[in-house]
C-alpha cells in the first residue's frame, strides 16, 4: 500500500453543458389539388362446387383360419447323431476338392508327382 510520494492525477476541467434541442416540427403533408379516383370495386370469385366426400378403403379381412386334417400327424424325424452330420457335410464338399497327385497313371506313376507350375 502506497502511502503519498507518487504522482497525482491532473485536474479535469468541467464539461460545459450540452444546449438542449427542440424537436422538430414536420411539416404537414397537404391535401393534393385533385382528388384521387377511388379504386374499382372488388370483383367477386365465384366459389367451385364443395368435392364429393372420400371414400375410405375398407381394411383386409383377417386370414382364414387353416383347417387341418384330423387323422394327419406332423412328421417328426430323429435327430441325427454327430457322425452323421459330419459325414453329410463331408459328402458334399468332397466333389469341389481338386486331387493333389495330378501325374501320370500306371506302373510308374509316383506317389509325390505333383503340379510343375
Amino acid at each position: 500500500m502506497c502511502t503519498g510520494g507518487g504522482p497525482s492525477t491532473p485536474k479535469l476541467p468541467k464539461p460545459e453543458p450540452i444546449p438542449r434541442m427542440l424537436p422538430r416540427v414536420q411539416p404537414q403533408q397537404q391535401m393534393p389539388a385533385t382528388p384521387v379516383p377511388t379504386p374499382p370495386a372488388p370483383v367477386a370469385v365465384p366459389t367451385p362446387p364443395p368435392a364429393p366426400p372420400m371414400e375410405f378403403e375398407q381394411p383386409t379381412p383377417p386370414p382364414a383360419p387353416v383347417v387341418t386334417g384330423e387323422g394327419e400327424a406332423p412328421k417328426v424325424q430323429k435327430k441325427k447323431s454327430k457322425r452323421a452330420q459330419q459325414q453329410q457335410a463331408s459328402t458334399g464338399t468332397e466333389a469341389l476338392r481338386i486331387p493333389l497327385n495330378t501325374g501320370e497313371t500306371g506302373k510308374k506313376a509316383s506317389k509325390t508327382a505333383g503340379l510343375n507350375i
